[in-house]
């Protein structure tokens, strides 16, 4: 299990899911992506990156939760706040929405994944192991 730490908090356990405030409304996340499994043995991939929302024009932002909300609105009922109030979330679908990271490990199993997050998380997004 992931131990949060330097700001990071687990945003979705089921692929390990971690994210950071570091600031002017930006967010680091760190995942372990599912891709098959082999001999009943799950493998994996580790992927990271920074989401700037500052740099988000309301287009980019409608195309980043389109899959997860009707609208801006939609989701701005469902957390009942205001559009400015919900960088984190914006955050989180651009980052799940994405197909290129600023790093990306290879193919690991889910033993490995999580050593390569943790040391991610205590390193504060210093380090990613990609062996």
């Amino acid at each position: 299990m992931i131990e949060v730490k330097n700001g990071f908090e687990c945003t979705d356990d089921d692929c390990m899911q971690c994210r950071k405030y570091i600031g002017d409304r930006k967010y680091m996340f760190i995942q372990a992506l599912w891709l098959d499994a082999i001999d009943d043995e799950g493998i994996y991939s580790v992927v990271a990156g920074t989401i700037d929302v500052s740099k988000m024009t309301t287009e980019d932002i409608e195309c980043a939760i389109y899959g997860y909300y009707d609208s801006i609105k939609n989701m701005e009922q469902k957390y009942e706040a205001a559009l400015e109030d919900l960088d984190w979330l914006v955050a989180e679908c651009e980052f799940e929405s994405k197909i290129t990271w600023e790093y990306g490990s290879r193919v690991v199993t889910e033993k490995r994944a999580e050593e390569i997050i943790q040391k991610f998380i205590d390193s504060d997004g210093e380090v990613f192991l990609n062996e």
